[in-house]
């Protein structure tokens, strides 16, 4: 029988004593996930594992999954860092005399292959041993002792964060993502023992909005992602673009498997309604591969320079990555990304790795893959092809490991008052709700700045804006900070001004320091009142006012001097029809 097929019929008869009384739905999602028919899943899961008095579990996407094959794909650049920023955080805890003293924290972390069901399948290993052994479910194979885990770091992609804390919620086993945004995992009462380090994407479509109003960018293009991440950043950007007298003139949506034919289609889409109106910023709230696909199809378009595009974190965590190939159609990009600063000491610890300092199983694979090398992969500084000054995100991932440490640590104060050492009999059969409860009155300093989490596990959006320029003279394009955002602030004061742009349209050529313009329609000239279109109030044609009229109400009426009810005859002035609205 196949592994993957064992292992789904065990965990259902976990469940069967409560499923059909308490979660009629889960049998079905189960089979979903635990099933696919592909060898992706029937090879015993690699680990890193370090046992301590306590342990946390770890998901973090280590390669690609490549949807068309089914299988995990290449290596991911940016994952092997979030993977030692976890090891590093753990190991220097561990040698902090003030913070869980004399207690050992460990771990047990797993590549979730950016899938999933891969996520779900790799969450069964936090799950503890049956509490009903007379269930009827025996297993054909002698079961590796598991380490008892009190709280799981990850995942990344929001979906799988979804999956992740459905699962681990039945069992009461906190959560703590470093990157998942999407706002679906704000409600505590489906995802009570979800929490993050990162913000949710109201935070960071909030800030999007903010660059829309500081530069008057009132008519956009929207193109989400179909899945979790994408569907709840369209249904927030929609309700806050319209509070803010923000259209929106194409939305759209994308997929990994969506065919070049139908990014051509997109972009085309997109020059159409550039031609026929002036919309020429473009919002992507979607993943990296996406992203690629589009400004891929922008450069076979011959649609370089066409677009001020906005994009989203998603993306936006990978700079120059997402651009390689098609900088000139992406030149003039503002991105928005989580605050995540550089730890100089973390640096040094990742440098200083080889296969034959570190346990990491997944080492050598890495250095092989990105540096070539065969039998001199043991010598020093061989990382630093991997280790740039462009933050992976593996402080936020610190911030994850800290906060159960600082909560374990308040827990055990309180638990175990009199332990010199170890954790005491009151805390290792303390629930996870107690966990759960510290968890949420933690607060601590990182190098991100404070951190502590709301009633529903969020915390505060804090955001880098960058913008990709060109070097001239080095024929070089990077993404620079040109300004921040953070809930509460004064976005207007935190932006740079000095800000050289790209844009090109054969609508209306811009560059240099004009800023460009993202509108339905131009403004009304002087005795001229507006016709709003009634499907579209950014959209409007312009009517002359006759000449003894004014234009009035907001610019959309035209008021006669004369009235011979009043015995009112006057002429309009040169004042300019401003003064009358």
């Amino acid at each position: 029988m196949r592994e993957e097929t064992i292992m789904a019929m065990q965990f259902m008869c976990r469940f069967s004593g409560f499923i059909p009384a308490r979660l009629p739905w889960l049998l079905v999602l189960l089979y979903h996930f635990l099933l696919p028919s592909t060898d992706a899943f029937i090879t015993t899961s690699i680990n890193y594992t370090l046992p301590g008095d306590i342990n946390l579990g770890g998901i973090i996407p280590l390669h690609t999954y490549n949807e068309m094959t089914e299988k995990c794909g290449t290596l991911r650049s940016d994952a092997l860092k979030k993977l030692e920023a976890m090891v590093y955080a753990v190991q220097q805890i561990n040698k902090n005399t003030t913070l869980l003293p004399n207690v050992t924290l460990g771990f047990e972390i797993y590549d979730t292959c950016s899938y999933d069901a891969r996520t779900l399948r790799e969450c069964l290993n936090f799950i503890p041993s049956a509490d009903n052994p007379g269930d009827g479910c025996t297993s054909s194979s002698e079961p590796r002792q598991k380490l008892p885990i009190v709280g799981v770091v990850g995942a990344q992609r929001s979906s799988s964060s979804v999956q992740a804390a459905l699962l681990l919620g039945i069992y009461h086993i906190p959560q703590i993502s470093y990157l998942s945004t999407s706002d679906e995992l704000s409600d505590d009462i489906r995802f009570p023992y979800f929490l993050r380090t990162v913000g949710p994407d109201s935070y960071q479509i909030r800030a999007i909005i903010d660059i829309l109003l500081h530069f008057d960018w009132k008519y956009v293009s929207f193109i989400s992602s179909a899945d979790t991440y994408g569907r709840n950043g369209r249904k927030v950007f929609t309700t806050l673009a319209a509070q803010n007298g923000i259209c929106v003139g194409l939305s759209e949506t994308v997929s990994l498997v969506d065919s070049r034919g139908r990014y051509d289609s997109l972009v085309k889409d997109l020059l159409n309604i550039q031609q026929e109106y002036s919309a020429t910023v473009v919002v992507l709230f979607i993943h990296l591969e996406m992203a690629q696909n589009i400004f891929s199809a922008a450069t076979r378009m011959k649609a370089q320079r066409r677009f001020i595009w906005i994009g989203s974190d998603s993306w936006a965590n990978y700079d120059e990555e997402a651009v390689i190939g098609n900088e000139e159609a992406a030149l003039g990009s503002f991105t928005v990304l989580p605050v995540s600063e550089i730890s100089p000491e973390f640096n040094e610890y990742f440098r200083s790795l080889t296969p034959n300092t570190s346990n990491n199983p997944w080492l050598l694979e890495f250095l092989q893959y990105f540096t070539n090398c065969t039998d001199n992969c043991d010598q020093p500084g061989i990382l630093d092809i991997l280790d740039t000054d462009v933050s992976t995100h593996e402080t936020l991932v610190m911030d994850s490991v800290y906060a159960f440490a600082f909560a374990l640590d308040n827990m055990r104060k309180d638990l175990c008052p009199n332990a010199i050492s170890g954790v005491c009999d009151e805390m290792k059969s303390a629930d996870g709700i107690v966990l759960r409860d510290y968890l949420l009155k933690t607060s601590f300093m990182s190098p991100n700045g404070r951190v502590s989490f709301m009633r529903n596990g969020d915390v505060a959006g804090r955001y880098t804006i960058k913008y990709l320029e060109k070097n001239v003279d080095e024929n070089m394009y990077r993404f620079v900070k040109v300004g921040k955002w953070e809930e509460g602030t004064n976005f207007e004061t935190i932006i740079h001004e000095d800000i050289t742009w790209y844009l090109q349209t054969n609508r209306s050529p811009q560059s240099g320091n004009a800023v460009p313009k993202s509108i339905c329609s131009e403004p009304c000239g002087h005795g001229e009142r507006i016709n709003v279109d009634i499907d579209n109030s950014c959209c409007w044609t312009c009517i002359r006012c006759y000449k003894h009229e004014v234009v009035t109400k907001n610019g959309t009426h035209c008021q006669s001097c004369i009235d011979e009810e009043i015995k009112l005859y006057a002429w309009p002035n040169k004042i300019p029809p401003s003064v009358y609205r």
